[in-house]
């Protein structure tokens, strides 16, 4: 299991196991199952690779272990998703000037191959559909956070839906948006939506 928590920190400052930089441990055990009121334990240390702004390579993310089930939950700092490389300030940044600069995808990629990073066409493509597909919940987000309800739109306006959300969320920070959606739905921005058959 994964947890995010706020942090106001870069990554480089992960590059070395400091624990002053991680909340201290949970006071009870956070899988729903157990839940028993007992303080987790510190059970130390993995690597995991990230890349964000002028920044890649391994961070250090601290794990604690239930002392009654024995099931470890990492936290993750607000700037990482679970299970992707890149961080979500970045990937917000580039969607957001995919959206403002209305141009094709193409010619926004070769662009930013140029000013930024190798960024594939396939990566922007993942992200943008990872937006639309969680259209539901993060409409959902936005209204118990009393963000101005986005309505429900055709999926012709899908583009204008995904540039008034990453205008929305640069105007939060990205940071914030992704500890407060994650406290709120359980899940992260960017996570894979389950359909159910």
């Amino acid at each position: 299991m994964q947890n995010i928590f706020l942090s106001g920190s870069k990554p480089e400052a992960f590059q070395e196991a400091n624990e002053d930089l991680f909340p201290d441990a949970p006071i009870r055990c956070t899988f729903k199952n157990c839940r028993m009121p007992v303080r987790m334990k510190k059970h130390g240390f993995y690597k995991r690779y990230v890349i964000a702004y002028n920044f890649s390579g391994y961070i250090y993310i601290r794990r604690y272990i239930c002392p009654c089930c024995g099931r470890t939950v990492s936290f993750l700092p607000s700037f990482l998703v679970p299970y992707f490389q890149y961080a979500l300030p970045y990937i917000l940044a580039f969607l957001n000037g995919y959206f403002k600069r209305r141009q094709s995808l193409r010619k926004y990629v070769e662009w930013f191959r140029i000013k930024k990073d190798g960024f594939s066409r396939r990566h922007f493509r993942y992200y943008i559909n990872r937006i639309f597909s969680n259209r539901s919940l993060i409409q959902f987000y936005l209204n118990l956070t009393d963000q101005s309800m986005v309505q429900k739109e055709d999926a012709m306006d899908s583009r204008l839906f995904a540039k008034s959300l990453l205008e929305k969320i640069h105007a939060v920070s990205p940071h914030y948006l992704s500890w407060n959606f994650f406290n709120l739905t359980g899940k992260n921005i960017l996570a894979p939506v389950q359909r159910i058959s």
